[in-house]
């Protein structure tokens, strides 16, 4: 994971204003990001700590259920997931991690090696939301789409990777603690799957507003007790929905992006004509 490598996927909104249905692919990647140094030099630098067909995380995927939805689908990939489903008190000392998110991207530099991103580190990424997950392993962790919280990472603690033994990555964000009396930011869905584990959120008024997210767009955090390995990634800007939509808002995403093209496209015609 030294460097982020995003495959982006651009939406095509010109082609036609017909509706497009079933799952949009915005952006996905593998997972190329370290983390914070192992607490054994011989892990030093390495992707995963211990068995990579274990721990190991492989890709990343941000889509939407449909072209005209507001709706955000994160699903992480890798090795860990089928195991972890199997075990009722977690994996070799290890269980199921909670979901963060900046409404700014990542602190971090993609084409610089040496940058780490934990927790009191010169390139700390501030995180803005949390969905949290329960249970965090065995047979009672949800296989299909079930209702979970999302939180302000402001009301409530976060819980590192540090522990008292064994070998770790350290100062990684795993899971987080709500305050008593923390109140909700939204409601959101997850489940986890044989190979992957997805989360499920909107933008706008019954989710992340609009109006938070900032020019690096957004960026997600996740990793198992632990930190055997951590994945981050962010959606890019020019994808994400920045403005906090009015009259368009119905449009969605892509719905909006399309009514943009389209009007650029109108005024460009009554320029011409004008002139």
């Amino acid at each position: 994971m030294k460097k982020l490598i995003s495959t982006t996927l651009l939406l095509t909104m010109s082609l036609s204003c017909l509706p497009v249905f079933g799952q949009v692919i915005l952006e996905s990647g593998n997972d190329q990001y370290i983390g914070g140094q192992a607490t054994h030099t011989s892990y030093n630098n390495s992707d995963v700590i211990g068995d990579a067909n274990v721990f190991g995380l492989t890709e990343w995927k941000i889509s939407t259920p449909s072209s005209g939805s507001s709706t955000l689908i994160v699903e992480i990939q890798g090795n860990y997931f089928d195991d972890i489903l199997n075990e009722s008190s977690g994996l070799l000392g290890t269980s199921l991690g909670d979901l963060f998110i900046s409404t700014n991207g990542l602190a971090w530099d993609s084409n610089d090696d040496t940058n780490f991103d934990y927790i009191g580190g010169t390139t700390e990424t501030s995180w803005d939301y949390v969905i949290t997950v329960n249970p965090r392993s065995g047979s009672g962790v949800p296989t299909t789409e079930t209702q979970t919280t999302g939180y302000r990472v402001s009301d409530g603690t976060i819980d590192s990777s540090q522990v008292d033994s064994g070998i770790f990555r350290e100062n990684q964000e795993w899971s987080f603690t709500p305050d008593n009396g923390a109140s909700v930011a939204f409601n959101a869905d997850w489940y986890v799957s044989t190979d992957s584990i997805s989360f499920s959120f909107d933008l706008g008024p019954n989710g992340i507003p609009f109006s938070e997210i900032g020019p690096k767009g957004l960026g997600f955090h996740w990793t198992m007790e632990c930190g055997n390995d951590v994945i981050e990634f962010a959606l890019d800007p020019t994808i994400t929905p920045v403005p906090e939509p009015s009259q368009i808002g119905a449009l969605g995403i892509v719905g909006m992006g399309a009514f943009m093209v389209l009007r650029r496209r109108l005024r460009r015609r009554s320029d011409a004509r004008a002139s």
